[in-house]
């Protein structure tokens, strides 16, 4: 065995990065070099370990507890079909059977196979391949030979530190570190909260239930796994505290490992791995509204009209509730409504609709079409399969069977329809209903093909709304489909999620925080856009939302992926609005004004989520190596620079916050001013606080607690913006019409700053010092890019002193101004002002490549 460790540690110091397999078979151990990593197989008893072969850190030891035993076994049951959004079933496991010893190793350059006995006295093996995909990246399989009537294969770890964490694992309400949970991967309907009852219950699913199971995680020591299978699969670290348990059902255990040397790395393969999002058009990272249910008795274009030219209040997106599936729409509205979705289009709002993949038994011709062609899933008996499922009512349905190519270019053409009446995209509900029972075109049961039926419903959306797209296209068309429902790799085939149908109310389960932890964990998991339903959608045990939930609500959804409102739902009695207090018009008016404003960040945020994977909402996990800040789970980065901590529960006026440790931050929600004429936001200078640390930020009810890193500057658009979509109305400002940027700049405590935009506009602060001697900043403005001729920046101004003089690098002097309102309202560039009581420089300059340098007097 010595030869063994010294020729390990001859690779490690020579830096053995190839991602060829060597092997080294001794009488007992097992070697095997896969790129940066080195597996140790005990062949007798069997006993994996996995190192990271450049520091000799062990990642994975499987040791010798049957919890983390290799192994398999069949489970007997019964399905019981209750309801089709749910798995319900009532078993058994008949035998398991566990690895004993290797019993032969074949090599190829890229993998190694061993054939491992087990104690199942039918003599069948597991065949174990080890596949080196990337330098820190490894595959690997077990499968039972042969199969016969085996259902399960386990495999499991143990969990080497008292507090790591694993995070990821798709959408999950009940939290984002699944430590000490038992979760499994099947895509259902999300299930409800019971509200007052119990604030933790989410009926009839539980806690971890979720409309888009991935059966991967990410652990707080920075490597991730992932299983690549469509069977459902089980990932349990409750039952056996220092275990974690992990089981396909299904004769196959398929797996990759990402042993990144940061957790950022280890995310970056797996999006890698995976896939990424296309960029969102612009305008559906504006304000959504439900119009036709905000105000009782107004039409959407009068609604519309109001909010844009009486209250001027921003926003993007109409969301329409006009159903083409599952029971077809009414062909006597098609006149009014793309005469409505052409009125909204003038104005700069763009109308979605809805789908879902179900059709209705009683949609008549549609129904009996698709079933004579066998468009649908089929029972046993090659019948199409019908079940019932429970919305507004109840509707009898089948569902489209997207393995068949026909079946989903039939689907497909009926899009056309909302598309030639002015819809530019609509919710794509459902698609978690497959029955475990039902046939596909392949043969396939639901058993194997529930999980990857979301991926192919979602797939043929997106293949017909981009047909027209050239491969290298980074951008999604100009269309907004969103979905609920998903699986691994559905970022390939989306670019809006939603997390359902949540409570209008405060509880953990399915309220207003459990939304937001949905919505960092599908983060992690790898879909970056994503939001919830502001104001909630069912209040069946308690009222709807009070004026207190919808602001708190409207303030997450300022800083989310997406800012859905949701002005409809189900419950008992009316479903209350914003808008029903005068003063929650003016705070939401007051938000979507900050999100409209905030949209050259959030737009430039977009594209680092496609190139890098990387979500809107940001857990901690993924930017600090800060074990306190994970215990946070509440707050988050929104994008790179802001670090938001929203209300989520009532009666809070002041919130703990931690600001992570390594880098200084600066609290901007504390003096951040809000002007309600225009619906301008003027910042001011902060004190820089060093991170590591707890702060009490101020949370009064218009205000959500939000910091920036030191020396950020933010790309901004101006306060007259209406709506992020091209509007031929002349009274209508829509961004494309805007020549003015703004920025909104914090230098650091060494006057450094430094911003960018998609377009490739950026902006730098730096220290500076004139012929003279004087100390100050020096402001380079690249704007280049866009339809902008003017540039207005609002600076905070660091000690030593106030701004004496400000000029350009030619040494042509500003004009200074007696105010901040005569700098936006001068018409033209090349002027200045300061203001002492908020110390901000306020800048008005001509757009292009400029230096301009401000010296204390």
């Amino acid at each position: 065995m010595k030869y063994l460790l010294v020729f390990g540690i001859i690779l490690s110091s020579c830096g053995y990065i190839s991602t060829n397999i060597l092997t080294i078979d001794d009488d007992n151990t097992v070697i095997i070099y896969a790129g940066e990593l080195r597996l140790e197989i005990n062949k007798k008893p069997w006993q994996l370990n996995i190192y990271d072969n450049n520091t000799q850190q062990l990642i994975i030891t499987e040791e010798d507890g049957r919890s983390q035993k290799l192994g398999f076994g069949k489970w007997v049951g019964d399905y019981i079909d209750l309801y089709m959004g749910y798995l319900f079933r009532i078993g058994v496991m008949e035998y398991e059977y566990y690895a004993t010893d290797v019993l032969s190793i074949n090599q190829t350059p890229t993998d190694v196979t061993l054939v491992v006995d087990t104690d199942d006295p039918k003599h069948r093996h597991i065949i174990a391949t080890f596949t080196a995909a990337k330098d820190r990246q490894l595959s690997f399989s077990f499968t039972v030979d042969p199969p016969l009537d085996s259902n399960r294969v386990n495999w499991g770890f143990k969990i080497q530190e008292e507090d790591e964490g694993f995070y990821g694992f798709g959408e999950r309400f009940n939290g984002v570190n699944q430590r000490g949970e038992k979760l499994g991967c099947w895509t259902e309907d999300g299930s409800f909260g019971w509200g007052k009852f119990d604030p933790h219950i989410r009926f009839p699913g539980g806690k971890t239930s979720t409309y888009v199971p991935m059966p991967l995680f990410i652990s707080s020591r920075k490597y991730g796994f992932q299983l690549d299978t469509f069977y459902r699969s089980e990932f349990d670290s409750k039952t056996v505290r220092d275990v974690m348990h992990i089981v396909t059902e299904t004769s196959s255990f398929n797996a990759t490992l990402f042993a990144g040397n940061t957790v950022r790395e280890t995310f970056q393969m797996m999006i890698n791995k995976n896939g990424r999002s296309l960029v969102p058009p612009q305008w559906a990272f504006g304000p959504w509204n439900q119009v036709s249910s905000e105000i009782a008795g107004e039409n959407e274009t009068a609604r519309a009209r109001q909010m844009l030219f009486d209250q001027d209040i921003p926003f993007s997106v109409v969301v329409d509730t006009v159903h083409f599936f599952p029971d077809g729409e009414d062909k006597q509205k098609h006149e009014a409504e793309l005469l409505r979705n052409q009125q909204l289009l003038e104005l700069g709002v763009p109308s979605t609709a809805y789908y879902n993949p179900m059709v209705t038994t009683t949609f008549n011709e549609t129904y009996g079409y698709a079933d004579k062609m066998g468009y649908f899933t089929k029972t046993t008996d090659g019948k199409s399969y019908q079940y019932d499922y429970l919305a507004a009512h109840l509707f009898h349905v089948s569902q489209v069977d997207f393995t068949n190519p026909n079946a989903t270019a039939w689907y497909t053409q009926h899009f056309q329809l909302a598309l030639d009446l002015q819809y530019k995209g609509w919710m794509y509900d459902y698609g978690e209903y497959t029955p475990h029972n039902s046939i596909n075109s392949l043969g396939q049961t639901g058993l194997e093909s529930h999980n990857q039926y979301p991926l192919l419903y979602q797939k043929a959306c997106f293949d017909y709304l981009t047909q027209n797209k050239t491969q290298d296209d980074i951008y999604a068309p100009d269309y907004l489909f969103y979905v609920r429902s998903g699986y691994l790799g559905s970022q390939n085939h989306t670019w809006a999620h939603w997390t359902g149908d949540p409570s209008s109310d405060w509880t953990d389960s399915s309220g207003l925080p459990a939304q937001l932890l949905a919505s960092l964990s599908i983060g992690i998991s790898g879909m970056p856009f994503s939001g919830s339903d502001i104001g909630g959608f069912e209040w069946y045990t308690g009222a709807s939302a009070d004026e207190e939930l919808w602001v708190r609500w409207t303030q997450l959804g300022c800083f989310s992926g997406y800012m859905h409102e949701q002005g409809g739902g189900k419950g008992a009695g009316r479903k209350t609005h914003i808008f029903d207090w005068k003063n929650g018009t003016i705070l939401w008016r007051k938000f979507a004004k900050l999100r409209t404003q905030l949209i050259p960040y959030i737009y430039t945020q977009a594209h680092i989520a496609h190139y890098e994977g990387l979500p809107l909402m940001q857990h901690h996990l993924l930017n600090f190596d800060d074990k306190t800040a994970l215990k946070y789970p509440h707050q988050y980065m929104f994008g790179e620079s802001i670090l938001v901590a929203p209300v989520t529960k009532p009666g809070v006026n002041q919130l703990d916050v931690y600001i992570p440790s390594g880098e200084d931050w600066i609290d901007v929600s504390s003096k951040l001013i809000y002007d309600e004429v225009d619906g301008r936001f003027r910042i001011s200078q902060n004190n820089i606080i060093p991170g590591g640390k707890l702060i009490t930020m101020a949370a009064p009810l218009d205000t959500v607690p939000i910091l920036v890193r030191a020396g950020t500057i933010l790309t901004v658009s101006d306060p007259k913006v209406q709506t992020l979509r091209h509007a031929n109305h002349p009274n209508i400002t829509s961004i494309d019409k805007c020549s003015v940027y703004h920025i909104w700049a914090w230098p650091d405590s060494n006057n450094n700053g430094f911003g960018r935009d998609w377009q490739g506009n950026f902006f730098n602060i730096s220290n500076t010092r004139s012929s003279q001697g004087k100390i100050g900043i020096t402001i380079e403005s690249a704007v280049t890019s866009g339809n902008y001729t003017q540039v207005v920046g609002q600076i905070a101004i660091n000690p030593p002193g106030v701004p004496g003089m400000v000029q350009y690098a030619d040494g042509t002097n500003l004009t200074l101004l007696n105010s901040w309102q005569e700098v936006v309202t001068w018409g033209s560039s090349n002027v200045y002002f300061y203001s002492v009581t908020t110390r901000i420089l306020w800048l008005s300059i001509p757009n292009g490549h400029l230096f301009v340098d401000v010296f204390y007097s």
